[in-house]
């Protein structure tokens, strides 16, 4: 069987499907995944074979845009954070201060033709590699359509607890849909709902909104490369806490989103040991720190947490999944509704507490890390969730399932999740 995995310019994407690409290699069968050229060094680091087509999308743009409309709208995704020109960077006193109008005609044809080059290249690989399943992330519709014109099966695989019928985002999440414009050109049904299927890493009590059935597989995170080299010992008397932060935030909402320094200092009057995973850039832009804080530069998480007694975080699916299989409790700083959704839904669960990124302070986060550490019902709750993770179906425990789908048997009772 040959499987293809279609991923989209956000990275983080394809790091849930790295252990199902793994499983289904062990198992004999054949995979490929296909990514934008911007994205090829790091996704050949996964050891799946990979191929790289279209036009990269610059998404720190496109989420700066996201941000402003937002602002304009009146509704801004990070209120207490100055807003940034979508295009330059700078800081803006006012969202009118930025002309959209001046730049919309040629900025919306350019993603327009990204979007179509990429299309044309995912649609490409499928018609001359011949694939028997095409599985894609929910920020990649061409996925969908490479597996349509194709005629064979597909699944959109999440990445955490955002699913395929989110409400209350506005633009921030497209849907995983072929538009209706782009099938009535190529001769798809407009009114054949296309999305039968999910795969699913969440436990029920994390389970996001989704019309389709769904295939429950454990999450098995995937952190990319790093070397585990001077890995932290067993925590010792104090309880450790682990911060860990993206990048990608301080471009797309500016400097002012950088929370560590905030986090350092919220620490610094507690009992605990600190331990920051940093990429290089946050550890340069961090400067020193105090001698009991232990910087960590790209360590893979899921390595470090099974020792922690928190985790803070900007709650990116990557983070919160990891954790979440560890058993940590968390202490989310988002940004944006779509992690700010995923955050209150780890809230729900009785395993984490949540902070808006933006008006976050070092006395609100001291405040937060007091609660979670001084209450054994997060630390259960935090274990009942890894339990109810780890007894879900392992990425090589879905195979044989994705071999009857390609084969167009059934494979499971159909389920689905509708709440919001």
């Amino acid at each position: 069987m040959r499987v293809m995995f279609v991923v989209s310019d956000y990275g983080g994407h394809y790091s849930p499907m790295v252990p199902l690409g793994w499983a289904l290699q062990a198992a004999g069968h054949e995979v490929r995944l296909v990514c934008g050229p911007a994205h090829t060094a790091v996704a050949e680091f996964t050891g799946l074979p990979v191929e790289s087509h279209g036009t990269d999308v610059d998404t720190v743009t496109q989420a700066r845009l996201g941000a402003w409309l937002a602002a304009k709208s009146g509704a801004p995704q990070a209120p207490g954070l100055p807003l940034l020109d979508p295009f330059t960077g700078a800081q803006l006193a006012d969202p009118d201060d930025f002309d959209w109008p001046a730049h919309e005609a040629q900025y919306t044809a350019r993603v327009a033709t990204a979007g179509r080059d990429r299309a044309r290249g995912v649609v490409g690989v499928a018609r001359r590699w011949r694939p028997d399943l095409v599985v894609y992330d929910l920020f990649s519709p061409e996925g969908l359509l490479a597996a349509e014109l194709t005629g064979v099966p597909s699944l959109c695989q999440l990445w955490g607890p955002t699913g395929t019928d989110e409400t209350g985002f506005g633009d921030a999440l497209p849907s995983p849909d072929i538009p209706r414009e782009v099938r009535e050109r190529l001769g798809i049904d407009p009114e054949t709902d296309l999305l039968t299927g999910v795969i699913d890493p969440c436990p029920e009590a994390l389970a996001p909104p989704s019309r389709a059935s769904r295939l429950p597989m454990r999450y098995v995170p995937y952190n990319g490369p790093g070397g585990a080299a001077g890995a932290p010992p067993a925590p010792s008397a104090r309880p450790r806490v682990c911060l860990i932060w993206s990048h990608s935030l301080t471009e797309i909402f500016g400097p002012a989103s950088f929370a560590v320094p905030d986090v350092v200092r919220a620490c610094a009057d507690l009992d605990v040991e600190l331990v920051l995973a940093l990429n290089e850039g946050d550890a340069a832009a961090l400067g020193p720190v105090p001698d009991v804080v232990r910087v960590l530069r790209n360590f893979p998480a899921h390595a470090l947490l099974p020792t922690c007694s928190a985790v803070v975080h900007h709650g990116g699916a990557g983070c919160l999944m990891t954790a979440m299989a560890a058993g940590v409790p968390q202490l989310a700083l988002p940004l944006g509704p779509v992690l700010g959704s995923m955050a209150e839904r780890l809230a729900g669960t009785g395993s984490g507490l949540v902070l808006p990124g933006g008006t976050a302070t070092v006395e609100s986060i001291r405040g937060a890390l007091v609660t979670l550490l001084g209450d054994p019902g997060r630390s259960r709750a935090a274990r009942s969730l890894a339990e109810a993770n780890a007894a879900r179906p392992a990425p090589s425990q879905l195979v044989p399932d994705l071999v009857r789908l390609a084969a167009g048997r059934s494979v499971r009772p159909a389920t689905s999740v509708t709440q919001s």
